[in-house]
């Protein structure tokens, strides 16, 4: 029997794709997976102490022409693959959540991705795994629930802050981000 062609597609975070980034790519491809992860800000890397500029910088871009572009990206891997997964860390969390209602997408990880909440009209066509930390900017349980009709969606949330996947970052959670990756790989199966 000959092994279904699995990808992920990576959306890195703000920063772009940094150690941590590089190090889910690997990750995922040491379990078999097709990995891609597209530089959505055409530039090398933000390191964490260059937080302002890489918000600057971000939101400067074009988000519909990102989307889109993340969106055909979805398509053509589709095409190769047998199934496509995207998994998106803080803003790219929010990305990926906008892909859930791509049919040729099989399923969506969405990591702390807070802007969601802006979003919350979207009915995801495929399943869809919404892993958020503790926020201080909005309530994670009034989202939870203002998503709870969407069949396809499971929410967790976790008692940690955002970044907590991330060793690099300030709010690391050992234990948090070991639960994560285990919520991670049962979705993927």
């Amino acid at each position: 029997m000959a092994a279904i062609s699995k990808a992920i597609l990576i959306l890195h975070e703000i920063y772009g794709v940094n150690d941590f980034i590089n190090d889910q790519i690997h990750y995922f491809e040491a379990l078999g997976f097709h990995v891609y992860c597209p530089n959505l800000l055409k530039r090398p890397a933000f390191s964490y102490q260059e937080a302002e500029a890489a918000y600057n910088y971000f939101y400067s871009q074009d988000h519909s022409e990102m989307q889109s572009n993340i969106s055909n990206a979805v398509d053509r891997l589709s095409r190769i693959h047998e199934a496509v997964f995207v998994i998106g860390y803080s803003v790219g969390g929010t990305l990926a959540w906008l892909c859930s209602d791509n049919i040729n997408c099989t399923g969506v990880i969405a990591c702390y991705g807070s802007r969601i909440r802006d979003h919350v009209q979207l009915m995801p066509k495929c399943k869809t795994l919404l892993l958020f930390s503790q926020e201080a900017g909005f309530s994670v349980r009034q989202l939870a629930s203002k998503l709870a009709n969407k069949p396809t969606v499971f929410i967790r949330e976790f008692d940690a802050a955002h970044g907590f996947l991330n060793p690099s970052s300030a709010n690391y959670c050992e234990h948090a981000a070991k639960e994560a990756q285990k919520e991670i790989l049962r979705f993927l199966q």
